[in-house]
């Protein structure tokens, strides 16, 4: 948790801003992700407080935390149902596919965090006996910075109106004040966030790279596009979303026909007309448009309050009170059929991190005890499932807590190799790069004056397992601003294909390699430079270490040799 694995790039390249972000490189500066502030400042100050490693643990766990307290905060007021909102947002706080969507320093879980505190502020506002105003104000504050954060939000927006609409029985003249000061929220944070990018020495109009690469690729296509049968298979991030797609239709098919008051009515509809809005957005993006909105797991789960709202509701609309009595036995069947599916779904979407563990435990047959030992969980967990249900005992909360844990366990989202404690060796790579970050710190103040060689192929044995090395430097250079510090215009350029353009300018160059390569990488390199007239000084050699991730970083000097 917490640390991404080698070659996640783009998830790396907001590390560059937590570190950097007042340094403002050509390259970050330019990118769209620079657009991300609601994302950048909360890592940049977690950073800066607590470190690189304990902010990393400081940031993830917060935003986790108050995701899930915020997604509490909006079911338990626009339900009125305590218990529902308790078992609603624990799945939302153990859902697997929330742990590190596009890898663990991107930005999807905080655009969560952001949307569900706008949904409960629109439900506070509706429930204030005082004057709204500030808790429209704060709505329009936290959709701005959710927008801000992934674009993709503002495709929810009509969505938001809905649920804004149905949450309100003010006259249309009220509800046009009432927008006014989401409005308000909304250009009051645009107006600080841009006011803080110029300040640190970015431009003031800092949301515009990303609307440029949006509009670019609603003009030339996205070419990650892939066909729906080439990713479907393994995209377990869409259970959620189906799952509460039926429980959508259920509730479509009953609330309107039931004995309960108009205002309970139009709450739940609007639950569930959100979720399915939701589904029918982002097929018509992926299917028609050709983007990757539901092909990724970070662009799909953009829309996971409403999925979490539409099974809240439908707990509800199924959670039969009268007057001193129990929930209906219906009612508890149907919970607890829902938290089993829900529970299950995604360890059979997943099952290759269930084999991963019978593996370990069961070296050989490994094919025959793998699926067994996952069928035996399966089963045992519908049996723990099913007791307490055909019991009538009432222990759903527990049983949600209990569960939903072990398939966090079986779940490995973001792994490129299988490391029975991957979590500390990424942690080991990260503190690495910082190290080599202090290393280069006497010749490279402005982050520019190095740029880096790499072998993207070279891997090196680490417990038994082949770590992908040269992958783990191109996630180091991505700290650095990646591209506009890459010597050749992508990693991987041979030693052999270098020329005077890409040295031009340049005072220093750097090769990061493994330990016993380093000297013979050495060599080639100032034999390389020599060949094209230029000559090198070896001015700093290291060997980082932390933990078990080991490897050498070797900085030279350059000048163009006299004639």
């Amino acid at each position: 948790m917490y640390f991404d694995s080698p070659g996640y790039v783009d998830s790396y390249i907001y590390t560059a801003y937590f570190s950097h972000y007042t340094e403002h490189l050509l390259l970050l500066e330019v990118y769209y992700k620079v657009s991300r502030l609601p994302w950048i400042l909360p890592g940049y100050l977690a950073y800066k407080i607590a470190g690189p490693i304990a902010g990393t643990y400081l940031l993830h766990m917060t935003v986790h935390a108050v995701g899930g307290a915020f997604c509490y905060l909006a079911i338990r007021d626009s339900l009125h149902s305590r218990r529902i909102a308790a078992v609603v947002a624990i799945f939302y706080s153990c859902c697997t596919t929330l742990l590190g969507p596009g890898g663990w320093n991107y930005h999807a879980n905080i655009t969560l965090l952001y949307y569900a505190a706008s949904i409960w502020c629109l439900t506070k506002a509706r429930q204030a006996q005082a004057p709204s105003k500030v808790w429209h104000f704060w709505s329009g504050v936290f959709i701005a910075s959710a927008i801000h954060t992934h674009l993709a939000m503002a495709g929810l927006l009509p969505l938001q109106l809905l649920h804004f609409l149905a949450s309100t029985k003010e006259k249309p003249r009220r509800i046009v004040v009432q927008f006014f000061h989401i409005l308000l929220g909304g250009i009051v944070v645009t107006f600080a966030l841009s006011t803080v990018n110029l300040m640190t020495g970015g431009s003031f109009l800092f949301f515009m790279n990303q609307i440029n690469y949006t509009l670019n690729l609603a003009r030339e296509g996205n070419h990650w596009h892939s066909p729906v049968d080439s990713w479907i298979g393994g995209a377990f991030w869409l259970v959620p979303i189906a799952l509460s797609s039926v429980c959508s239709l259920f509730l479509l098919l009953k609330v309107p026909f039931s004995s309960m008051d108009e205002q309970k009515k139009r709450m739940l509809i609007s639950c569930a007309v959100c979720n399915l809005g939701c589904l029918v957005y982002q097929e018509y993006l992926q299917i028609w448009k050709h983007h990757n909105v539901l092909q990724l797991d970070y662009t799909a789960v953009v829309v996971y309050f409403h999925v979490f709202h539409a099974m809240a509701a439908f707990l509800d609309a199924f959670d039969v009170k009268k007057p001193g009595a129990h929930a209906s036995k219906f009612g508890e069947r149907v919970q607890f059929a829902l938290m089993a599916c829900t529970v299950m779904a995604p360890l059979l979407a997943i099952s290759d991190g269930t084999r991963e563990y019978a593996i370990r435990l069961f070296p050989t047959p490994t094919e025959y005890l793998s699926g067994a030992v996952q069928a035996s969980f399966i089963m045992g967990l519908l049996a723990l499932v099913a007791a307490p249900v055909c019991l009538g005992k009432r222990w759903n909360l527990w049983i949600v807590v209990v569960f939903w844990s072990a398939s966090n366990f079986f779940c490995k989202p973001v792994s490129d190799y299988n490391f029975s404690n991957r979590h500390a060796y990424y942690r080991d790579m990260y503190a690495c790069f910082k190290i080599t970050e202090w290393e280069c710190a006497e010749y490279s103040p402005t982050l520019l004056e190095v740029k880096f060689w790499l072998d993207p192929h070279e891997v090196k044995e680490l417990d038994g397992h082949m770590m992908p090395l040269g992958q783990a430097f191109n996630s180091m250079v991505a700290t650095r601003g990646w591209l506009g510090n890459l010597l050749g215009a992508s990693p991987g350029l041979p030693i052999s294909k270098i020329t005077e353009l890409h040295i031009v300018d340049q005072k220093y160059l750097a090769i990061l390699s493994s330990m016993e390569n380093r000297d013979a990488r050495k060599a080639e390199f100032m034999a390389r430079l020599n060949t094209i007239g230029w000559s090198c000084e070896p001015v700093r050699i290291r060997d980082i270490r932390h933990g078990k991730v080991e490897y050498s970083l070797v900085i030279f000097e350059i000048q163009k040799c006299m004639e």
